[in-house]
């Protein structure tokens, strides 16, 4: 008897090693993909809700977890369209703090059971517990920037190196139609454009190419500020300080419409690509909720004149 408990508790204990196992420990994709695309596991969804909900009353209850621009919230359920929630991106509390906001204004399906994060795989690939947390409340993997540069690919071998860029394609190429999907549904989604956590005061230049996944016809862009999540969950440590404050700012949503619009003016007025126009557009909105509500560090190089955010004399 006792061999068959120890037994048993033995297989649990390898299938769970095997679950929670980093395979991606070079950030490499491979065959197996990293992210995947898997159904909603239940079960991990309630466990990652067991984490973070307490979190958040307690943040709510304490007064450390301050929410503005409830209205503009409420424009954007109102219009009954698929909503991109897009944000600047700092530390760890960025990939759950929006959908977490929502939910205390009083949205709970909305924030539960209709809201997808499109997450970097580098962000996956190197946090695998939370991966799987993540995985179980839905998300959209996309293969960022920083692993398609030279830097990282002079890493690989040649044959490395081709495997990688033929899954990262794979990879992305399945990923904007599932946004799409995802928005015809009327869901919401969360962007970072910065892609990863930028550790230097302040937003960074995003790359052009962002705008294709900004780019959804029908749908809104909501502008979001996150302040102070860098602070609550300092990077390289993982010991979150809880009672720090965190303000979360929504701003007016944009029609994608009307930022194609802007855009296409801005575009032509300084004689830079419509890529180039439509994410300074949707970047500067961020910073402007920085700088408007006191936060001008945070704002980084959207804080910059526009001639010299678009890189024209």
């Amino acid at each position: 008897m006792v061999l068959l408990v120890a037994t048993g508790v033995i297989a649990i204990g390898e299938r769970l090693r095997h679950w929670l196992k980093d395979t991606k420990s070079g950030l490499q994709l491979d065959d197996d993909d990293p992210a995947g695309f898997h159904p909603r596991d239940e079960i991990i969804w309630r466990l990652a809700q067991a984490v973070i909900l307490p979190l958040g009353y307690l943040k709510w209850w304490t007064g450390t977890l301050e929410v503005r621009g409830k209205e503009n919230v409420e424009t954007a359920i109102a219009s009954r369209k698929g909503t991109q929630v897009v944000g600047n991106h700092k530390a760890i509390p960025d990939a759950f703090t929006p959908q977490t906001a929502i939910r205390f204004l009083g949205h709970v399906r909305l924030a539960e059971d209709h809201f997808r994060s499109v997450i970097g795989m580098v962000f996956v690939n190197r946090r695998p517990i939370l991966s799987k947390v993540l995985e179980g409340g839905d998300y959209i993997p996309i293969v960022p920037e920083r692993m398609l540069e030279n830097e990282f690919l002079r890493t690989l071998t040649p044959a490395e190196r081709k495997t990688h860029l033929r899954n990262a394609r794979r990879i992305n190429s399945a990923a904007f139609p599932l946004m799409r999907k995802f928005l015809g549904l009327r869901y919401w989604t969360l962007l970072y454009p910065e892609a990863t956590r930028v550790l230097e005061p302040g937003m960074k230049k995003v790359h052009d190419g962002v705008a294709t996944a900004l780019r959804h016809p029908g749908t809104n862009l909501l502008p979001v500020a996150q302040i102070g999540t860098d602070q609550m969950w300092k990077p390289g440590s993982w010991r979150p300080q809880p009672l720090s404050k965190i303000t979360v700012i929504f701003g007016e949503p944009i029609s994608s419409e009307e930022a194609e619009t802007r855009a296409r003016k801005i575009s032509q007025r300084y004689g830079v690509s419509e890529d180039r126009a439509l994410c300074d557009l949707v970047m500067r909105r961020i910073a402007r909720l920085m700088i408007e509500n006191g936060h001008p560090q945070y704002a980084g190089f959207y804080a910059k004149p526009r001639r010299e955010r678009l890189g024209v004399s």
